[in-house]
């Protein structure tokens, strides 16, 4: 598998939110809508301050996960079945100092096995919206 990075702005510890539109079909009918997330509030685990991360659908939030930066490299537990349940594995989110031709080990929720391996192909710089790179 082959993946793309970004350039490095500071990652988010507070006051964040994002919002995410989709639209799709079931092959009769239409349908669409948007996430919205952000950040509110942290909580120790572990000896690690962790920033919690909210989805919200509609009129419905709730806990997605913890995360935490530590030198250039995001760190995440996803909340699993119940809201007060922490997955008892912390997974590396993002991994800022990479560099082309580097692989890295990674967990996503998507893929049938417990983890792949990546590998950088190309980094890219592309302007944000504050003009800022």
């Amino acid at each position: 598998m082959q993946s793309k990075a970004q350039f490095q702005k500071p990652f988010p510890d507070s006051a964040a939110s994002w919002k995410i539109y989709f639209s799709g079909s079931d092959g009769t009918n239409p349908y669409h809508g948007s996430f919205d997330y952000y950040i509110e509030g942290d909580t120790t685990l572990f000896g690690y301050t962790y920033n919690m991360l909210f989805v919200g659908l509609e009129s419905q939030q709730s806990l997605i996960g913890l995360y935490r930066a530590d030198s250039n490299k995001v760190y995440f537990r996803k909340r699993i079945e119940s809201p007060n349940h922490l997955d008892t594995v912390e997974v590396l989110l993002y991994d800022f100092p990479l560099a082309i031709g580097d692989s890295i080990l990674t967990h996503h929720p998507d893929f049938q096995e417990d983890s792949v391996y990546i590998k950088l192909v190309s980094i890219d710089t592309k302007p944000l919206q504050d003009k800022q790179s």
